[in-house]
């Protein structure tokens, strides 16, 4: 029966090949060489929380005015929003679009977004990423009537819930419906926006035994730091620290 070893990899983004990128990164490690991995899981990381709620994959907004006569294209700059720069930023996009009517407002009893327009209009989910955001159903054309709308979801400020990792250490570790089949592991964030999140694993050795990987070289390895939906996460040139615990059999 093969012996199992075990050892701790470190990966940090301050080494990787490219100084100016920061995720993803690709790390040329010295002469490691193919080393037969039974597993592999994260040990422990440090991230910067610097994660936008509104990005360029959640910023944008069509509003048709006049049954479809007059297609209104929002689009918010990045940053981390809270709702009264959220609403302030809207309704100014509104005003400089042309002046139409529409006006953004929010109910903090209900925790939800209302609108109040004096002529029919519509939202447009095709085209449109900004459904979840102001708490409108995704799919689903939104149609308001004049004066008071409101939405039937809250509005979803929180930004990214969960860090994923993927590596070309790893394949057919996941099986999801976006097609990602590298994760090696999920950090929940934990920590408010622009603070550095602690992780730590607190699983015994049994239970991290569940990613099975063999003969990998180690001699370069890219990792990559995505959201749910696998759009990756901007670091906005903030390095990050990871360590894998790795049991192989060499």
């Amino acid at each position: 029966m093969a012996s199992t070893n075990s050892f701790l990899l470190k990966i940090n983004s301050r080494d990787a090949n490219n100084k100016t990128i920061t995720n993803p990164v690709q790390i040329s490690m010295l002469n490691l060489g193919n080393i037969s991995i039974q597993s592999i899981d994260i040990k422990s990381a440090s991230i910067p929380n610097v994660f936008y709620n509104v990005t360029s994959y959640n910023n944008t907004l069509r509003v048709s005015f006049n049954s479809g006569s007059q297609i209104v294209n929002i689009v918010l700059p990045e940053g981390q929003y809270t709702m009264t720069t959220l609403l302030s930023a809207l309704n100014q996009a509104i005003v400089s679009a042309g002046g139409f009517s529409l006006v953004f407002t929010f109910d903090s009893l209900k925790n939800k977004i209302y609108t109040y327009s004096i002529t029919a209009y519509s939202f447009i989910f095709a085209n449109s990423s900004m459904f979840p955001l102001i708490g409108a159903t995704p799919e689903i054309n939104y149609i308001g009537t004049v004066n008071v709308n409101s939405y039937l979801n809250f509005p979803d400020l929180s930004g990214p819930r969960n860090i994923y990792i993927k590596s070309n250490l790893a394949n057919m570790n996941v099986l999801e419906k976006t097609g990602n089949k590298n994760i090696i592991g999920v950090i929940p964030v934990t920590v408010p926006f622009a603070n550095v999140i602690h992780y730590l694993n607190q699983e015994d050795d049994i239970s991290v035994r569940r990613s099975y990987i063999y003969g990998q070289s180690l001699n370069d390895i890219q990792i990559e730091l995505v959201d749910v939906l696998g759009n990756l996460l901007d670091l906005d040139g903030q390095n990050f620290e990871i360590i894998f615990k790795c049991i192989s059999n060499n």
